[in-house]
């Protein structure tokens, strides 16, 4: 699971009273679930970029329901 989010530093003196200031790993609470895992603090887009997902081609996502056929060198009935 990844989230990705922006968090606000209070101010306060200690590194240790502000979860946006350092990465730990540990159990938490999330959307009601406890789970383990890390959270990662950055000071730059570093840690928070993020590539866009290349599109499907969409006579590619129609031809795919017919790709067992096609594999089999069936012969497709047209309709009248």
């Amino acid at each position: 699971m990844v989230v990705r989010s922006c968090a606000l530093d209070s101010g306060t003196l200690t590194v240790d009273t502000e979860i946006v200031r350092m990465s730990h790993c540990g159990g938490f609470y999330f959307e009601d679930r406890y789970v383990r895992g890390c959270l990662q603090s950055c000071f730059e887009d570093a840690c928070n970029a993020a590539s866009r997902t290349p599109r499907s081609h969409p006579l590619l996502l129609l031809l795919l329901p017919l790709a067992p056929f096609l594999a089999a060198g069936a012969v497709l009935p047209l309709a009248r």
